[in-house]
């Protein structure tokens, strides 16, 4: 999986098949945008989403606070604080989005992403299947992790994570009307060979 997502981080349909005695997963990307777009948004995200913001104040409040000490005229404090901010906005953001982007570092965009977002989870017990299936209806396809115990683990037969199949529209500037495929609502859903006797499934999203 990490081999595969290592310079596309795109969102991505997952195709899981137990079946299989190689190969078990496929991937199939749903999302176009460049590894620098993705890159800025994630850094964003995780800049101002949790503790990352730490990473932001803290050398930007040392840079300020040594402009402080230095005997400078109001004007021109004023002007080079303000140099100093889109400076060190651009180094920051531009400056890491481009480094994550064009280096290894790019495999590791799907955890950083992670980080700081809510994780809900639920224990999905051998009578809840129904059709053999079980669906987790609605998440943002940041995270997925699950595990299953007894018959459930021995029946569980593949995994399918998918996006709700629907265009958006979108209106420019000059008023042109564009649709776009929608890839940020996502459901996975667990295929069992027959129903489960027993056991459970433990499954963790974000």
């Amino acid at each position: 999986m990490e081999r595969v997502q290592d310079k596309n981080p795109n969102n991505s349909r997952v195709f899981i098949d137990y079946r299989k005695d190689k190969d078990k997963i496929r991937f199939e990307r749903v999302g176009t945008s460049n590894n620098f777009k993705i890159a800025l948004s994630t850094l964003f995200g995780f800049t101002f989403g949790g503790f990352g913001i730490l990473i932001f104040i803290i050398p930007l409040s040392v840079l300020l606070s040594f402009l402080n000490n230095i005997p400078i005229n109001i004007f021109f404090y004023r002007t080079i604080n303000s140099l100093v901010l889109i400076d060190f906005f651009i180094i920051y953001f531009i400056g890491g989005a481009f480094i994550l982007s064009k280096t290894e570092l790019i495999k590791y965009l799907p955890k950083l992403n992670a980080i700081g977002k809510r994780v809900y989870s639920v224990k999905v017990s051998s009578g809840q299947i129904q059709n053999n299936q079980y669906e987790i209806p609605m998440f943002s396809n940041v995270k997925l992790t699950y595990q299953a115990t007894e018959d459930m683990g021995t029946q569980l037969e593949r995994i399918e994570i998918i996006e709700h199949p629907f265009n958006y529209t979108l209106t420019n500037r000059k008023g042109e009307i564009k649709k776009y495929p929608q890839e940020y609502l996502w459901k996975a859903i667990f295929y069992f060979t027959k129903q489960p006797v027993d056991g459970e499934m433990e499954i963790k999203w974000a």
